[in-house]
């Protein structure tokens, strides 16, 4: 990742928490629930104040929800531009299924981390380190999906190497931001260890880029 020539701060915000999370898996239909809705209005609270150059959201219905709650409180409102290669992991025909059911699908690997991963592990960040090869049931794999991310990620930073100062809101999912995280830090698909770094629901990163550097000015 060539983080030259740009100087911008960038909040990676994550979408506030989707309807029943523990009991199914969500899918790009997946309300926010009651407590979703509380926390993109704490964080639209929060957020108020700043003036963003960019506003790029993920076309998900949790994100949406989630940035029209930050969208509506900012006082200087930029350009709200959906962006499909900032969308979660195609997760297949595990989509919207109870987690319950999914186990009991034939397609279901032995080796699979689903009850493993805590909102400290995210689920994308533990397939990068243990099973790079893995392909959602009609999904995407780990391979097609950083290749999005980062594909759209790199184009969005050359269009900002322009020499001046720009200040962008990206809202969001754990595993797209999981990969941006990764390519900020160097981080290449064929390499291991990746970094754990959760960003929690209706939280976000704050991340300076400037003179080559990489600074992580907040995480939750």
């Amino acid at each position: 990742m060539d983080i030259k020539n740009l100087e911008l701060d960038l909040f990676l915000i994550r979408h506030a928490q989707p309807e029943n999370p523990p009991a199914h898996w969500t899918s790009p239909t997946s309300p926010l629930s009651e407590i979703g809705i509380k926390q993109a209005k704490n964080i639209a609270e929060e957020l108020h104040l700043h003036s963003f150059s960019d506003f790029i959201v993920s076309p998900f219905v949790r994100t949406k929800q989630t940035a029209s709650y930050i969208y509506d409180a900012l006082d200087t409102k930029p350009p709200f531009n959906e962006q499909k290669w900032l969308a979660e992991i195609d997760l297949g025909v595990w989509a919207g299924r109870y987690k319950s059911e999914i186990k009991e699908d034939p397609s279901y690997p032995k080796f699979f981390p689903m009850d493993k991963v805590g909102k400290h592990e995210p689920l994308v960040a533990r397939l990068l380190n243990t099973h790079k090869q893995f392909v959602f049931p009609n999904g995407e794999s780990l391979q097609v999906f950083w290749n999005r991310v980062a594909i759209g990620f790199e184009k969005l930073l050359n269009q900002k190497r322009d020499g001046k100062e720009y200040r962008m809101a990206l809202i969001g999912h754990g595993g797209s931001f999981t990969i941006i995280q990764s390519l900020l830090l160097g981080k290449a698909f064929t390499d291991n260890s990746f970094p754990v770094m959760a960003i929690n629901m209706g939280r976000y990163a704050h991340i300076r880029i400037f003179s080559g550097r990489v600074v992580f000015l907040q995480l939750n």
